[in-house]
């Protein structure tokens, strides 16, 4: 806001000129700087109108804001899901309400909130359940971890490009880097590598952020030589401002700002001079092997590592790696490339035992290749033990036959997909050359997540489908038993898991259904054939003899016979192994033995085949209850189903057949007993009350207050003080006419009196809604003009402990959950929402008008700001004028000083030429 408290009650010289250099009247002897006020007076009074206008509406901004807090405030207090105060919430009310499962399967429950009517359940025959998906990854790690032999006299290629370029891209900076072991053919696989790395950064440019690839691109020239530059349309500053020292050496020199332009050449050299030929056992020198075994990792160093000086002799003080002088001796005796491969597998077997201790891991040679294992240890029946995770990571993985990226008898979702399914998969055909650049598309439960080339990595892929919610399904990968675990999202039998033909199925396999009658049983159990055989389960031993060709369905059948009632025999559809369960449905430990008393394999244990793929369809919750003695069977997909305002989770079975009679203890029914905390709301309730009528006090005082009066009855004409008109008053003085001043600032305003009475109605209520808030205690209350909420608190308690469904309801029901009209809170939520929604996207109407700190958008958006902005425009416009006026009137006073100074100069000569 423009000052102009210089010119309002100051008449010194300096309060009018500011730092204009005038002479006042020395001359002519006339007051010109009151000749000028006089002359300037109406810019003066038009500028103090405007500041008076100024601060009125600021005042009007301060007195809207005020409004707006207390109902931002309310809202947020009592319809908020954050706040522990929220009527807006069944579950505030619910949890006010505490309900006991009473009988003794009441463990099988657990319940909130409370129903009106009589509700006892009789039976549980299943509780609700994710369907679930397992697949083993053997194959996928066998793949992955698959060995090749080494040629020891064939040397291994190193890269000379290994190292890291730094480019300058306007103010963007990027790296491209390069590993030993990235292994070029040509410079054009340079260049694919370079434009694969510049579509993994960003460039930031006044159009946003995008790929660097889109505006620079690797290309061979015609003369051979890679060169980097700015794609067609893009001219912008661009050089390599740093290099490995190796890599410098490369480009000649073109480094530095002094060499920006629009192409960079980068590599000025040979296909062939881009690796280098070196000794294996060189090569392995200075290379590692990092273990990582059941989650503990150590690292091993593959060369020798006696300490030597500068002529290669053993350091004085120091000893000679005995273990690798020992493989040393024995590869340079060896013959064959397979000598070679087993020296040094007992070169990395003693590496390992120094870090893991013997026994854990083992290394030898098969097929001529390194064979890296856990340790197993076996029982009868040929089941490991141990279950040791292992997996194996090391910079030598190509010079080893190990690979690039590691091997391990589990899955390490850092893998590829070209590690774990082959390159060919993603062979194709483009313009009748080969490629392995395709990409396979994945689906699940039909619905596509993209497509993935070879160079996708396992974890990538289950973060897909983990971050799609259309796929329906959530998996993990589980080390302890191998395999990719998919369950649905949610329960219930028509929520399935299905994986789709091409690449779902090649990485997680799919299931397939057996009814028993198509296997055989020797054929599934790979037992000796006809003879007889032990079944055993949790104690319980059955024997009888099996021919060659019963289908495992009869074994399981007759199995189910023999029992007598003790448990049930079964196939599962989805893995076609017999299952047997006890009379509660839990599942048994189930084995197969051999029972021909004095044959060589009298009492061998058959292993029970490991099925790759297991799936366990949805459940639905299956119960029966009686609800105000009628009794109902029901089904649902979830485990939480409201019963009549009672919300009651499942948690386990009982009386599943439901042919238990009431009155036996065995089937005792499941009821509930429900006793409301009656404080918790009513202080809520009370507190909003209280914080209602505070807020619509204002909203109705704002509007509905007359301007400040004199005792005469008459209207007083208190104006905002502007400049120096408040220096004749005191801090409390002013204190008291301010507030005269703001007084009836918003008188009439129709905003607010619809506001008030929107809120009012509310508060009132009508018909049913109405009569329904009156019985719960919530009345109003008329004086000084102005409706009120009162809180008869005896209605309320009582109502509580009679109905408190109905006070919840009467507060926090919505048409949206199904109720026929909202409830208390949604109405004023709804109306004060529309008046001071601080939403950028749908500001309140008085957030619109005067902005709110609540908004920062807001604060300089709104339509009194508006005003205040435009007054100040014509401050300053008016203030310029009045300049102006000063600047003309004080150059004519100056000059008419002037003049008549030199006038009375010459008089004066004159009258001493005359001897006066």
């Amino acid at each position: 806001m423009a000052s102009i408290s210089s010119l309002t009650g100051s008449s010194s010289t300096s309060s009018i000129y500011g730092n204009r250099n005038v002479i006042s009247g020395l001359a002519s002897g006339m007051d010109t700087e009151a000749m000028i006020e006089n002359s300037i007076a109406g810019y003066k009074n038009k500028i103090l109108s405007l500041q008076k206008q100024q601060v009125k509406t600021e005042w009007k901004q301060d007195a809207y804001r005020s409004i707006i807090s207390k109902m931002v405030g309310l809202t947020q207090k009592y319809t908020s899901y954050t706040s522990a105060t929220n009527l807006f919430s069944n579950s505030f009310f619910n949890r006010a309400v505490t309900t006991v499962a009473n009988g003794k399967y009441a463990s099988k429950v657990s319940a909130t909130g409370k129903s009106a009517s009589d509700i006892a359940i009789t039976s549980i025959k299943s509780v609700a359940s994710a369907a679930r998906y397992a697949h083993g990854i053997e194959d996928l790690v066998s793949q992955a971890s698959a060995a090749e032999k080494i040629n020891w006299d064939d040397p291994v290629k190193e890269s000379t490009v290994a190292g890291s370029i730094n480019l300058v891209y306007g103010s963007n900076n990027l790296n491209l880097r390069f590993g030993e072991d990235d292994i070029f053919e040509s410079t054009q696989e340079l260049a694919d590598s370079i434009n694969k790395q510049l579509a993994e950064q960003t460039i930031k440019s006044s159009s946003g952020a995008s790929k660097a690839s889109e505006f620079l691109e690797a290309k061979v020239n015609a003369d051979g030589r890679l060169v980097l530059e700015q794609k067609a349309g893009k001219d912008n500053k661009f050089y390599v401002s740093s290099a490995s020292e190796n890599l410098e050496k490369v480009m000649g020199g073109a480094i530095g700002e002094e060499n920006a332009g629009r192409n960079v050449v980068i590599f000025g050299v040979s296909d062939k001079s881009m690796t280098k030929d070196v000794d294996i056992l060189d090569h392995l020198q200075d290379r590692t092997m990092s273990f990582t075994l059941n989650g503990k990792t150590k690292t091993i160093q593959l060369g020798d590592t006696t300490p030597r000086d500068e002529d290669g002799n053993v350091k004085e003080g120091e000893e000679e790696d005995a273990v690798y002088k020992k493989f040393k001796e024995k590869y340079d005796a060896a013959t064959t490339d397979e000598e070679k491969t087993a020296a040094y597998a007992e070169l990395i077997n003693a590496r390992v035992e120094e870090q893991f201790g013997k026994g854990k891991i083992e290394v030898s040679v098969k097929d001529g290749a390194l064979d890296i294992q856990a340790a197993k240890k076996l029982d009868s029946a040929g089941n490991d033990l141990n279950n040791y995770t292992l997996t194996v990571n090391t910079s030598a993985g190509r010079a080893l036959g190990l690979g690039k990226n590691g091997i391990g008898n589990t899955l390490n979702t850092s893998w590829t997909l070209e590690d774990v399914l082959g390159k060919d998969f993603f062979k194709q055909t483009v313009d009748g050359k080969e490629n392995y650049d395709g990409e396979q598309e994945l689906i699940i439960n039909g619905k596509s997540l993209g497509k993935f080339n070879k160079d996708t990595t396992i974890e990538h892929i289950l973060t897909s489908i983990n971050n799609n919610p259309d796929a329906g399904v959530n998996v993990s990968f589980s080390k302890l038993t191998n395999e990719f675990v998919f369950t649905a999202r949610e329960t219930g039998s028509d929520k399935g898991i299905e994986i789709g033909e091409g690449l779902g199925q090649k990485l997680f396999g799919t299931y397939e259904t057996y009814d028993g009658t198509t296997e055989t049983f020797q054929d599934v159990y790979s037992t000796y054939g006809k003879g007889r055989l032990k079944f055993q389960f949790d104690g319980i031993n059955i024997s009888f003899n099996v021919t060659g060709n019963e289908t495992v369905k009869e074994i399981s059948d007759h199995i189910t016979s023999m029992l007598g009632g003790q448990a049930k025999a079964s196939v599962n559809q989805y893995t076609g192994l017999i299952e047997v369960t006890d009379n509660s449905g839990n599942k048994m430990d189930f084995r197969v033995y051999n029972d021909e008393p004095g044959s060589p394999w009298d009492n061998d244990e058959f292993k029970i085949p490991d099925r790759k793929a297991s799936y366990t369809p949805g459940t639905d919750t299956v119960f029966t209850a009686k609800i105000n003695g009628t009794e109902k069977t029901m089904t649902r997909s979830t485990n939480v189903i409201d019963l009549d305002g009672l919300s009651v989770t499942f948690k386990g079975t009982f009386n599943e057949d439901g042919k238990g009679v009431e009155g036996v203890d065995d089937y005792e029914p499941i009821t509930f007993t429900s006793t409301t905390d009656s404080d918790t709301i009513v202080d809520a309730i009370k507190s909003f009350v209280d914080d209602y009528n505070e807020m619509a006090k204002e909203i109705h005082d704002a509007y509905s207050t007359l301007p400040y009066k004199k005792s005469s009855g008459t209207f007083a004409n208190y104006e905002p003080l502007v400049g120096d008109e408040a220096d004749s008053y005191s801090e409390s003085e002013l204190k008291r006419y301010e507030e005269k001043a703001k007084q009836g600032l918003l008188f009439g305003d129709s905003t607010l009196r619809s506001l008030y009475q929107s809120l009012t109605g509310y508060i009132q209520g009508s018909g049913v809604d109405g009569a329904t808030l009156r019985s719960i205690g919530i009345e109003t209350a008329y004086e000084d003009g102005m409706t009120t909420i009162k809180l008869n608190e005896t209605k309320l308690r009582e109502a509580l402990t009679a109905d408190p469904d109905k006070v919840r309801d009467a507060f926090a029901k919505t048409t949206e959950n199904g109720a026929s009209t909202n409830g208390l809170m949604q109405n004023l939520k709804t109306t004060m929402d529309r008046y001071a929604s601080t939403s950028i996207a749908t500001p309140g109407i008085l957030v619109q008008m005067a902005g709110t700190p609540l908004s920062s958008y807001s604060l300089q958006s709104n339509q009194l700001q508006t005003q205040m902005d435009n007054l100040e425009t014509q401050i300053e416009k008016w203030t310029d004028k009045m300049t102006d006026r000063i600047d003309y009137y004080t150059n004519q006073f100056t000059r008419l000083e002037q003049l008549v100074n030199q006038m009375n100069s010459q008089s004066s000569a004159l009258a001493g030429l005359m001897g006066g």
